[in-house]
């Protein structure tokens, strides 16, 4: 009886190991799913009937401990997909060097505080 369920399961991969087969967002969207499910879709569901409303208490932990696992394995692929995407940190991605650059030093003004004075000549227009 254990080799039928060992080769079932071989033939028919379950939803954790999808989640650990596929990208990030797979598993992201399984937990968002079972946070929803979990507190506002059941509830919804069993807000007329007080009978009800007790599997809402039992399913809300369980969907909270789903959530979390498949958040978790989001974020583990999410990391592991950002470290793979991200360019060495050996080659800068933009140059440092300034092409305009000659190599000489720039002449530094020099600023006074004493006024100017005007040429008397350039006072009006047209003169």
């Amino acid at each position: 009886m254990a080799r039928r369920r060992s080769r079932r399961r071989r033939k028919d991969p379950g939803l954790f190991d999808e989640a650990l087969q596929r990208d990030w967002s797979f598993s992201a969207a399984i937990a968002a799913g079972c946070l929803v499910i979990g507190f506002v879709v059941l509830p919804l569901l069993t807000l007329s009937n007080p009978h009800l409303a007790l599997l809402t208490t039992v399913v809300r932990p369980l969907a909270t401990l789903l959530a979390a696992g498949f958040g978790l394995i989001a974020l583990a692929k999410l990391i592991r997909a950002q470290r793979t995407a991200r360019p060495s940190r050996r080659e800068p991605a933009i140059s440092a060097e300034d092409p305009f650059d000659t190599g000489e030093p720039e002449p530094l003004a020099v600023v006074s505080s004493e006024p100017q004075p005007v040429d008397p000549g350039h006072d009006r227009p047209g003169e």
